[in-house]
């Protein structure tokens, strides 16, 4: 290990940047840590430059900073455990941002993934990974919605530069859901630093909102500011990361359906994922309701447009219209029951949205099923977004996710499912591989399944739908990868990975992105885009 940056990069150079890294205690007296995955899919290892920058420094303090190399063996996977402690020699409490330096050549084949874990316990929550230069600038501002202080929840944010290039000036403006100013603040952040608040509403001199939305301008500097709040616990929640308050397409009309038609039509929709409660007969097995928020354009009303459809592909509700005040939010708590007026069932809501308008989901059990496990956010991809997989020739692309894990322990672990959910419209097959780390190349499993159009695949467990919970086959396992991939038909498929804590009934959601790059595909954010107009069939 050793301190500082030894070069600045240029503006075309490509790394990627975990905002949020910390080694500390939490409320339950036990260490609440962050863990990096380093996933490699190429057939050479890659040497990764990992670089800390500690809070409130300088990304170039050649004091502070401090970095080392990883190794990542071809086709396998590194899993660094409270990297501040145990890489960078820290001592608890430590909070940070780690730069992921690739070189140039092997940046498509390792993909990066964060998350803060409760150690000894479950719990923690998903952090995002962002590409560098991604972030807030001047004359392009962000914002995050959902910001909620209330008697039992808190928001905290951390904000991280992520270009090296220049420092930036930040103005923090939190609106509430009428749309009205209630609090701000300006923060200056150096290159490649950060700044954290525990209590963002305390630190805005403002009074409780449930919901707000926090607007990031970058008032001078060269900078980029990236923000991440976390809506919960003061140990973990749903997490958020900031999206462009307008969209680059926020100029062109996005023409919509009116018709009465109950399928979603061919115009851009999100879609929104509603998960059935998880059938394993073992450990806690919560009920899930699923949260919607609809933040219209700032400065702007909004209307959307919803439709919600079974996890078959039928049994479609009438579409709702939804009308939300200028740089407003509205939400339904449980969207199935308080949108459309159905008892609970797994299915696939998609929503049309209006141009600079933007919709967030959390996924949280039903009171009582579980203790006291915090809401979590869901990814939501567009019905055009680079994360389908499809065998259509533009959407040949598989999609991964590494870090499963099977326990023989029905009380201990964690138990994972897959969700499939078809957004084209069409029928198609599609092929599910495991890999065990150090043989990428022979799967472990593999099944292929049908899915019809418009229809919620909900593999429960994974390892139990690819026959690895046979006795001659049960095993712990850790670290296995999973691969999806589109082989017939024109259906466009989105798939998410679900892990319940056996013990807490604890849920964490994480996307599968296509295997390119290491940074996700930007699907978190659903923002409405123009998509060219698709051909008559």
């Amino acid at each position: 290990m050793t301190a500082g940056r030894t070069i600045r990069l240029d503006l075309a150079t490509r790394s990627f940047i975990v905002p949020e890294v910390v080694s500390r205690t939490a409320s339950n007296g036990l260490p609440l840590v962050s863990q990096l995955r380093l996933s490699n899919i190429g057939g050479g290892s890659v040497q990764a430059e990992l670089i800390f920058t500690p809070e409130g420094t300088d990304g170039f303090d050649a004091n502070a900073v401090k970095r080392t190399i990883v190794v990542v063996p071809p086709n396998d996977v590194v899993t660094l455990i409270d990297p501040l402690v145990q890489i960078f020699r820290l001592s608890r409490p430590a909070r940070g941002a780690i730069e992921i330096r690739l070189p140039p050549e092997r940046v498509g084949l390792l993909r990066v993934t964060a998350a803060v874990i409760s150690l000894g316990a479950g719990g923690g929550f998903v952090t995002p990974v962002v590409t560098r230069g991604e972030g807030a600038r001047i004359g392009s501002p962000q914002s995050l919605t959902g910001i909620t202080s209330n008697t039992s929840t808190t928001t905290s944010l951390t904000l991280t530069e992520t270009t090296g290039i220049d420092k930036a000036t930040a103005q923090l403006t939190l609106y509430d859901a009428s749309g009205a100013s209630v609090g701000s603040a300006t923060v200056d952040v150096p290159p490649y630093g950060v700044k954290h608040f525990d209590n963002l509403i305390a630190a805005l001199n403002a009074p409780s909102v449930d919901p707000g939305q926090l607007q990031i301008t970058v008032t001078s500097g060269g900078g980029a500011v990236s923000g991440v709040a976390t809506v919960g616990s003061a140990d973990g929640g749903a997490t958020f990361i900031s999206a462009p308050l307008v969209n680059s397409a926020s100029k062109a009309v996005l023409s919509f359906s009116r018709t009465e038609d109950t399928t979603p039509a061919v115009s851009v929709k999100t879609v929104v994922p509603v998960l059935a409660p998880s059938a394993a007969a073992s450990g806690s097995s919560p009920n899930f309701k699923t949260a919607i928020a609809f933040a219209a354009p700032y400065g702007f009303s909004g209307t959307f447009f919803a439709t919600f459809l079974e996890a078959g592909g039928s049994g479609a509700s009438p579409r709702q219209t939804i009308t939300v005040g200028p740089s407003s939010t509205k939400i339904y708590a449980d969207v199935v029951k308080d949108l459309f007026g159905k008892s609970p069932t797994a299915g696939s809501v998609f929503v049309e949205i209006p141009s600079g308008g933007k919709v967030y989901a959390t996924l949280q059990p039903i009171a009582g099923t579980t203790a006291s496990a915090p809401a979590r956010e869901l990814q939501l991809p567009t019905t055009l977004a680079e994360s389908l997989t499809s065998a259509a020739s533009s959407g040949q692309r598989p999609l991964f996710f590494d870090g499963l894990e099977q326990s023989t322990d029905p009380l201990h672990g964690t138990r994972w499912m897959l969700i499939l959910n078809e957004v084209g419209g069409a029928a198609g097959l599609m092929n599910v591989r495991l890999y065990e780390p150090g043989n990428r190349t022979s799967a472990i499993a593999e099944k292929t399944v049908p899915i019809a159009a418009f229809q919620q695949l909900q593999l429960d467990t994974i390892f139990s739908a690819l026959d690895l919970d046979a006795a001659d086959r049960r095993k712990d396992r850790t670290n296995v990868e999973v691969v999806v991939t589109a082989i017939a038909g024109n259906a466009r498929v989105a798939a998410m990975a679900v892990s319940i804590d056996n013990a807490t009934g604890d849920t964490k959601t994480y996307p599968l992105p296509p295997i390119v790059g290491s940074g996700p595909p930007s699907s978190t954010r659903a923002a409405a885009t123009v998509p060219p107009t698709p051909a008559s069939p």
